[in-house]
């Protein structure tokens, strides 16, 4: 029998979100593949370019979006080494192309993409541990042994990360920001080199900063002339590295020969899901349980939650607040079981239409109609009317289900 979920379902690629709430379906469950009943998912500006089509990740359409998510596990592959999940609390980065997404009540999803979290973590938390706070570990991974880092978009939720990161590791990290108020929150968060990208000296005052505190790296998020001044602005030897393509400013600018021919700098492309998939399995685990370790560096704000039949609000929100914090998905909310609000007697068929169609949580297996414990006798109802040739016909109301046996 095939098993649905309610989840989002993106019916075309458009910049106009083609989307809509409903039922979708629940692949079989392979060998490799645990089965997620999910909490929370994120949105994040991934999210956005997967649905506008401009994601390196597709999936065929009708598809779930979704990448990043937390839940617990009801249901696992045969592969012995996925039994260590059953019933556990795990965060999700569902990075494969061939499976639905993560903004879903239930999610089947790659055993390899399921990380077992902290009791100190929480859902909330979970649904944003990872794209983000990925994306800072392989920054660290690229600094490496260098002595101090030079990062554009400074005021965005990978930059506060890193900030933090370098803050505990005593590095120094210049942050290049677009307005003035941006500073503030940078200097809460014990910023000691906050530059304005729009202010005319700023490459003089960059290359001072970078000589000082012999800075080799760099992180760009912004593009155009500003990321094309850091790289000038670097130590000999630097690396720019980029890792978010932009469409305002699709390109990097007012770079100069002469950093690249005779001071050997380069500029180099980061991609996360790349990096991620890179590593073997337990290097994704240390990296996964290093974050909840140390959450107090890589936690992200939560700017907003909103229950999945707000999807659009919660796309709007993302939209507005851009990269400076993490939008949630609530996925589940209280079941309902919808009955008729007077008695009426039906056919077996009729009631299995009926059932289905206003509570199509049904369709899923039997482990995961105990979910709908306040609704028990309904799932045996249902079941009984999948399952047994005596059933005749079905007396349904509003309070209660019962069959009638043939004589």
């Amino acid at each position: 029998m095939q098993r649905l979920t309610r989840a989002v379902v993106l019916k075309q690629y458009s910049e106009d979100y083609d989307l809509s709430v409903g039922p979708a379906n629940l692949p079989l469950l392979q060998p490799n593949q645990v089965l997620v009943r999910l909490e929370y998912a994120s949105v994040s500006a991934t999210d956005i370019r997967f649905l506008q089509g401009h994601c390196p990740v597709v999936r065929a359409l009708p598809a779930v979006p979704g990448f990043e998510a937390s839940g617990t596990v009801v249901e696992t592959g045969s592969r012995l080494k996925n039994w260590r999940f059953q019933g556990k609390r795990v965060g999700v980065f569902a990075l494969d192309s061939g499976l639905p997404g993560a903004w879903a009540e239930y999610a089947v999803v790659q055993s390899r993409h399921c990380f077992l979290l902290n009791d100190t973590i929480t859902f909330e938390q979970a649904a944003g541990l990872f794209q983000t706070p990925l994306t800072v570990c392989m920054f660290e991974e690229a600094i490496g042994k260098g002595k101090g880092v030079i990062q554009t978009g400074g005021c965005s939720a990978v930059a506060k990360t890193l900030l933090r990161v370098c803050n505990y590791k005593a590095l120094a990290c210049v942050c290049v920001i677009s307005s003035p108020e941006e500073a503030a929150s940078l200097t809460e968060l014990g910023a000691r080199y906050i530059l304005l990208g729009s202010d005319p000296d700023f490459q003089a005052k960059a290359a001072s900063l970078c000589a000082e505190l012999k800075v080799t790296v760099a992180f760009d998020c912004q593009g155009g002339g500003v990321a094309g001044q850091v790289f000038n602005a670097m130590q000999p030897g630097g690396v720019l590295y980029t890792y978010e393509e932009t469409n305002s400013v699709p390109t990097i600018s007012h770079i100069s020969p002469s950093a690249l021919i005779f001071d050997k700098k380069k500029i180099m492309g980061l991609n996360l899901f790349v990096w991620f998939e890179g590593k073997y399995a337990l290097q994704k685990v240390q990296i996964c349980s290093h974050i909840q370790q140390y959450y107090f560096m890589y936690r992200q704000e939560v700017v907003g939650v909103y229950p999945i039949h707000e999807v659009r609000s919660a796309l709007q929100r993302a939209r507005e607040v851009g990269r400076l914090g993490k939008v949630l998905i609530q996925l589940r909310e209280t079941p309902v079981i919808k009955l008729p609000s007077e008695t009426a007697k039906v056919s077996k068929e009729e009631a299995k239409e009926t059932i289905e169609r206003d509570n199509p949580a049904f369709e899923l297996n039997k482990d995961l109609q105990a979910e709908y414990s306040s609704a028990s006798k309904a799932v045996r109802t249902v079941e009984a009317l999948l399952g047994s040739d005596d059933v005749e016909e079905v007396e349904i109301t509003a309070h209660d289900l019962s069959l009638s046996s043939k004589p």
